[in-house]
């Protein structure tokens, strides 16, 4: 058994034994525990060491207003509320993971013409086949950071370090730091079997108000294969030949980054 179904099996044994204990493997119901004006009340006076020293949990929620995926794009709207007495700093990211089939993925950050784009994508064996193309996070928002790759560990073997990483970040205040190992895999010879990245929007929004940050999630496969009726065998080579024609969509658009800078420019 290689590593990966290993870890398939060792996974599928801890669900079923939570199951067997009569606990929910997968929980779905997040309730927030404070609200930030909770929060405020109790700890504004605290200097930022006391309050990275508390051992206390918090769990606070934001809410998606609109989710609107179409056949080239999906267009996100979160919004957050400040019932604070002062104004407060939100941060609101989405997080993905790259899809595009390819020894070695790539995630660049671009800023263009005030957008802020992450385009995933992949070079080597298999970037260039009939499955080949790319993917875009995009945002309108001001003020963001980013982070091209979650960790390094992402790229080496098959743990889960990037994910406690990406934990890490997310529960620290402030914004997020970059990390880019593009000139450490090619040194390396090392590809990536998984590419989180993550697009994060700063909302500064005052007392009393509401802010949103807007994404766009578009992507650009343009060969569509009709695998559910292929083309019969090649009688001269055996191979068979399957039925692809072109999406739509890549008529219009060069690739995701336009599609992306088109939703948001039209929003």
């Amino acid at each position: 058994m290689d590593e990966v179904n290993e870890q398939v099996a060792a996974r599928r044994d801890k669900v079923q034994q939570l199951k067997t204990e009569g606990l929910a493997a997968y929980r779905n119901d997040f309730r927030p525990s404070h609200t930030a004006r909770d929060i405020r009340d109790r700890h504004e006076d605290l200097a930022p060491p006391e309050l990275e020293a508390l051992s206390e949990e918090f769990a606070l929620g934001g809410r998606i207003r609109a989710l609107r995926p179409h056949g080239k794009a999906a267009f996100f709207e979160v919004e957050v509320h400040n019932p604070c007495d002062a104004a407060l700093t939100y941060t609101v990211c989405l997080s993905v993971n790259n899809p595009v089939p390819g020894a070695a993925k790539v995630n660049r950050y671009q800023r263009i013409e005030g957008l802020s784009l992450i385009g995933m994508g992949a070079r080597g064996p298999g970037a260039d086949g009939p499955a080949a193309g790319d993917m875009t996070v995009a945002t309108d928002a001001r003020d963001v950071s980013y982070q091209e790759y979650w960790r390094r560990a992402a790229y080496k073997g098959m743990w889960v370090d990037d994910v406690g990483a990406y934990w890490r970040d997310l529960s620290a205040p402030g914004r997020f730091a970059n990390r880019d190992y593009e000139e450490e895999i090619r040194a390396r010879g090392a590809s990536l079997r998984s590419a989180h990245c993550l697009l994060a929007a700063h909302l500064r929004v005052d007392a009393g108000s509401t802010g949103r940050a807007r994404f766009v999630l578009a992507w650009n496969f343009p060969v569509y294969t009709n695998y559910w009726n292929p083309a019969p065998s090649d009688p001269a080579t055996g191979n068979a030949a399957a039925n692809t024609w072109r999406n739509y969509y890549a008529t219009l658009w060069k690739n995701s980054p336009a599609a992306a800078r088109y939703a948001l420019s039209n929003w």
